[in-house]
């Protein structure tokens, strides 16, 4: 079993990315929707004794972009 874990916050932009990414895989997969506080899900998380466990997130660093 693979479990999702999408972490932002919608209301401020690109922040809100790995939310919007996690729950376009929540067909697929077992998708928690962490907002900023992923760590508020790791009981559950581990009670499903997943084989891998995938966090989503996103961060505007100020990098520049691969061209």
């Amino acid at each position: 079993m693979i479990v999702i874990c999408g972490v932002g916050n919608t209301w401020r932009g690109d922040d809100g990315a790995g939310i919007r990414a996690a729950e376009m895989l929540k067909d697929k997969y077992t998708v928690f929707l962490c907002d900023t506080y992923p760590e508020r899900f790791i009981d559950e998380i581990c009670e499903l004794r997943p084989d891998k466990v995938i966090i989503i997130d996103a961060a505007n660093f100020g990098a520049n972009q691969a061209r």
